[in-house]
């Protein structure tokens, strides 16, 4: 009867409008989710991102499906672990858009891919269920089958609006109260599929091959990991949650001239000066356009950007402690 009585409780949560936030409606989903470890304490109305569900759900003990699998705008722990799962995919273009907010559809099939039947044949009835996309449509009917989801107030289900986390700790918890982990995570084994990705070779313990023709470099190749300094004793490295390929993709190494010529040369680099960059994804060539000093705790190099760039960081000789030397470079 406890049990029954919850399930009634929390039909009742995802059915309330989006605007009930203040209600206090959310309290018992935040909580359940807190105190699981899902979730850290946070604004339950806060929309979240890609990177955020992916975290949450790679708590579960998800089984391996895939391999090498690798985005080209970021590298985090979480999106390798629920994309080998096929818990969650990326896009067209290998990217998987950490940043960008989880639309209620795209949260909906992770949903219903915990499920025991993951999709259903049955029409939707919300009153803009002509704004959910076609591949979404199977995912929300199963959610709603299930008594996961009810819509909002309105009878609306508003699928390209951001999840929120109050609404993403309703869909979990009422999962959990119907299934337990080692269920959900034989539905997640027997629903998912992982795509297959075309890749060139690059030899395991690297992510690419570097080329300055201006100071002699020649497919160098870069280790997966430049923030353990022990990795770029012998090689560049990569910064772990920058892009690989597609955005900005950023590197670091010594500058010590008998250990890390290639970097230590960094600065005699002018504008116009050809980078290549090899990695599975393909090959971009990018032009210099940038060669200064920054302060050595200025990492705002490593942000994001929307077009294609790479940027070189090494340390500045004798000013090692205070200045480092910044290269960046814009795709041709």
């Amino acid at each position: 009867m406890k049990r029954l009585g919850i399930m009634i409780l929390t039909l009742v949560i995802f059915a309330m409008p989006l605007t009930a936030f203040a209600d206090g409606w959310s309290d018992i989903p935040m909580k359940y989710m807190t105190d699981n470890g899902y979730f850290q304490d946070g604004d339950p109305s806060a929309v979240m991102t890609r990177l955020d569900v992916a975290k949450v759900l790679a708590k579960l003990p998800l089984i391996d499906k895939g391999s090498n699998y690798v985005f080209t705008d970021a590298c985090d722990a979480a999106m390798v672990k629920v994309a080998k799962a096929g818990l969650m995919g990326g896009y067209g273009d290998q990217t998987f858009r950490p940043d960008d907010p989880m639309s209620r559809e795209e949260a909906a099939k992770v949903a219903a891919t915990m499920l025991s039947d993951s999709q259903s044949d049955d029409a939707l009835t919300f009153s803009d269920s002509g704004d959910v996309a076609d591949w979404a449509v199977p995912y929300v009917a199963a959610l709603v089958n299930e008594g996961i989801v009810v819509g909002n107030g309105d009878n609306t289900f508003l699928p390209q609006n951001g999840v929120t986390r109050a609404e993403l700790a309703s869909m979990f918890m009422k999962i959990r109260n119907k299934y337990t982990v080692t269920d959900i995570t034989g539905n997640i084994s027997n629903n998912a599929t992982v795509t297959p990705v075309q890749y060139l070779y690059i030899p395991a313990g690297f992510v690419g091959f570097l080329t300055i023709p201006a100071i002699g470099i020649t497919d160098m190749p870069v280790v997966e990991d430049c923030e353990t300094i022990d990795n770029i004793k012998t090689n560049p490295g990569h910064f772990l949650n920058t892009s690989l390929f597609t955005g900005n993709v950023c590197l670091c190494g010594h500058d010590f001239t008998t250990k890390s010529p290639w970097f230590g040369k960094l600065a005699d680099l002018n504008t116009g000066d050809e980078i290549i960059w090899e990695t599975k994804y393909g090959i971009r060539h990018y032009s210099v356009t940038v060669n200064q000093d920054i302060d050595a705790e200025d990492w705002s190099a490593l942000q994001p950007t929307d077009g294609n760039q790479i940027s070189l960081l090494t340390c500045k000789m004798g000013a090692s402690d205070t200045t480092r030397i910044l290269i960046q470079a814009t795709e041709r």
